[in-house]
């Protein structure tokens, strides 16, 4: 991923990719591979409002992709304490991975933004027919 694209945030929930993560934040810098624990209620439960919300509203949209689509469709709302929630699979063999990483990409992105980062403009391309 970091050869392919400019990474400059990088959310990593760190159940079971802890070591991963050390060795990401070593080679491209703890202030672009941020550990973000998607199990604490109070950190994940906002942004999942925001990413619905943001959905709902038109900012961001499904690219089609079936995987993707099959884990948001079996992601559960799971009710936590101080009407919040989080999201839960169905059963073990129901996966929501895509959905959750999309939700930390997000998070990644808006939080740039707010950083104020701006977002690069694509390169323009030009065609000349002769």
């Amino acid at each position: 991923m970091f050869r392919r694209y400019r990474v400059k945030r990088f959310y990593c929930d760190p159940q079971d990719w802890e070591t991963d993560i050390e060795d990401w934040g070593m080679s491209y810098g703890m202030e672009t591979v941020i550990v973000w624990p998607t199990n604490i209620v109070s950190r994940m439960h906002p942004e999942l409002v925001r990413f619905e919300e943001d959905l709902i509203e038109g900012r961001i949209k499904h690219d089609g992709c079936p995987i993707s689509a099959t884990h948001a469709a079996n992601a559960r709302k799971k009710a936590q304490p101080g009407q919040r929630y989080t999201l839960e699979k169905p059963n073990e063999h129901q996966k929501i991975d895509l959905i959750m990483a999309t939700v930390l990409a997000h998070t990644a992105a808006r939080d740039s933004l707010k950083a104020g980062w701006s977002a690069e403009k694509p390169r323009s391309k030009a065609r000349v027919w002769r």
